[in-house]
Parts: C-alpha cells; structure tokens; sequence
C-alpha cells in the first residue's frame, strides 16, 4: 500500500474558469471548469509534477471567493441552524412520544396529538434522545 502525501491546492475563479496551485509544489498550477474537477485535476498535475502516482497525493483544497465569501458563509450559517431546528423539533417530539405512549396513550392517538401519522410516532419512539442531543451539540460547536 502506498502511503498518501498530502497538498494544500489554492483555487480562486479566474475569468469563467477555476485556477488552482500548489504552493508546496513549484510550476503545479492548472484550471478547470467546475469545482467539482478540481481535486482529480490537482491530482493529477502534483503527481506529474513530483513523478509520483496519483493513488499517492492526497488534495486539500482551499477556496478563495474574495466578495463573495460573505454569501458563501452567511448560507452556511443559515443552512446550519435550519439543521439545529430540525433537531431540536425532532427531540421535542421524541420527548413528546415517548412521554404520551408512557401515559398509556395509543399510538393513533399519540399521532393525532403530535401531529404525525402513526408510523411515524412508532419510528420516533425507537430514537434515542442522546444521539440526537449529541448531534446538536457537535453542531453548536462548529464555528
């Protein structure tokens, strides 16, 4: 097995393309149409670059959007609340369930009151209120 070495590639957008670089690797440089390519194009050119096989480097890529950051950042802090609140509604109806069906309530009536069909009250009764809290927290700590 080949060990994997590892290189920060920069990419900013140049024009209707992608520009990428290594700085650890002099003259490794190149461009792509789509985020998406630029990995497997890193790849390939660090590889050539230092005669190595591809299977071998490892590509960290690291964007730089300059005005458009702001925009970026601002939908992933949206995005990552709207997960926050999905799971906080989450363990509020699985502390709910599980209270209701405790008190002897049916299942169908459990449903009714909660406001989700009966299949969905019998999954929420198999969930874990730790794992759920667990998420939460690990999101809370991402800055």
């Amino acid at each position: 097995m080949v060990g994997v070495n590892r290189y920060k590639v920069l990419v900013r957008r140049s024009g209707r393309w992608w520009a990428f670089e290594a700085p650890a690797v002099p003259g490794a440089f190149g461009q792509t149409r789509r985020l998406d390519q630029i990995e497997d194009a890193a790849r390939d050119v660090v590889a050539m670059m230092l005669d190595l096989p591809e299977e071998s480097i490892g590509i960290d890529v690291e964007r730089s959007l300059d005005a458009l950051e702001p925009i970026i950042q601002d939908v992933q802090e949206k995005r990552k609340n709207a997960e926050l609140m999905l799971l906080f509604a989450l363990l509020a109806m699985v502390y709910a369930v599980h209270r209701l069906r405790a008190e002897g309530l049916s299942t169908r009536d459990t449903a009714e009151l909660v406001g989700v069909s009966h299949q969905r009250v019998s999954q929420l009764e198999r969930e874990d209120p730790a794992r759920i809290e667990q998420r939460i927290r690990e999101l809370e700590l991402v800055a």
